[in-house]
């Protein structure tokens, strides 16, 4: 039995006791610790019903089964940080620093990339990406150093690119003192999202024209690291201001906010059941039902952050971290709210 996974799991019964006499309990599995020295996990994504790849720092691609089986992958070139994985078909494109696209092809098992630094992108990160019904690549980021954190001029971008990765990727918005750290994607609409932070809040953008033009939309209060479109409507997590480091923000575009004194930025949100979880710079879980009036309960399985959430189930999902950090949550009814399961 490992020790601090029990110790782990009685935390959370007893945070599940009391709430109602049927009561969700939530279970957490390490599948792989994050005591990584210099690496991290940026990002997650569902590749198909039994694959998942985690992507991250410095060119590292772990692939994951739905039983929490892990292996390895090797990008073509090392030395880039991975920002964004995104399925598209029989493609899968990887969105990293230094102006490099990754394509996947599933069907050929073949690897292309695209360093695009010769046409001004060197010192640019693609820190986020959608694609559209028609094929056709949206990225948005800007400097490398504040992609890490670090103090630049942002010089944020929206940019357009055809799904072969061929010519130069096509700026549609650029500022030059804003971060576009997030984008989303309403398949149903067409409608591609954008959300940039000049510094004090963000401002979010559309576009209905094929991420020709974008229009204002709306000014949202502090930093916007994410952008989440759930059940028809907006959702966006991330800081109250600059200093990321303090205080977390979550809620609906249009709603007050949610605000998690001591969390640090709300990197993303995980939906899952009536729930919706927010994941934190400290390593925290937040918990809250989808009205996000209030937090149902926090749980604490990391001391480093945890980055992004991918589904494998209506119950189950795993969650991504600094240092190399993989975790699976499952989430249960049950009448007395207690479950108490060990192993994987």
């Amino acid at each position: 039995m490992n020790i601090s996974f029990y110790a782990l799991s009685v935390r959370m019964i007893l945070l599940t006791l009391g709430v109602s006499a049927c009561a969700y309990a939530q279970v957490i599995h390490s599948i792989q610790s994050g005591d990584h020295p210099d690496s991290s996990y940026y990002d997650i994504a569902r590749i198909d019903e039994n694959e998942f790849w985690v992507g991250g720092e410095n060119g590292i691609l772990t692939c994951l089964d739905s039983l929490g089986n892990v292996s390895h992958m090797q990008l073509p070139v090392r030395g880039r940080d991975i920002l964004k994985i995104v399925p598209s078909g029989q493609y899968v494109y990887l969105a990293a620093d230094q102006g490099t696209i990754f394509r996947y092809n599933r069907l050929r098992d073949t690897w292309i990339y695209t360093d695009f630094s010769d046409q001004g992108f060197g010192k640019l990160t693609f820190y986020d990406l959608v694609v559209m019904k028609s094929g056709r690549l949206v990225l948005s980021g800007g400097h490398n150093r504040i992609a890490q954190g670090q103090v630049a001029i942002p010089r944020g971008f929206v940019a357009t690119l055809d799904e072969e990765l061929l010519g130069a990727p096509q700026i549609v918005w650029r500022h030059a003192l804003m971060f576009p750290f997030a984008l989303e994607y309403d398949e149903a609409e067409d409608e591609v999202f954008v959300a940039a932070f000049n510094g004090i809040n963000s401002q979010l953008f559309s576009s209905v024209d094929g991420a020709e033009t974008f229009q204002r939309r709306n000014t949202i209060p502090g930093l916007v690291h994410d952008l989440l479109w759930h059940q028809n409507e907006m959702w966006y997590s991330g800081a109250k201001g600059v200093r990321y480091t303090k205080t977390g923000l979550a809620g609906k575009v249009d709603d007050k906010p949610m605000e998690m004194e001591g969390e640090g930025c709300i990197w993303s949100l995980l939906p899952m059941g009536d729930q919706m979880y927010s994941l934190a710079y400290n390593g925290a879980i937040v918990a809250a039902n989808e009205e996000f009036d209030s937090y149902d309960f926090k749980i604490r399985p990391s001391t480093t952050s945890l980055y992004e959430a991918a589904a494998i189930s209506a119950t189950k999902a795993y969650i991504i971290g600094h240092g190399r950090t993989i975790l699976m949550i499952e989430q249960e009814m049950d009448q007395s709210g207690v479950t108490l399961r060990y192993g994987r």
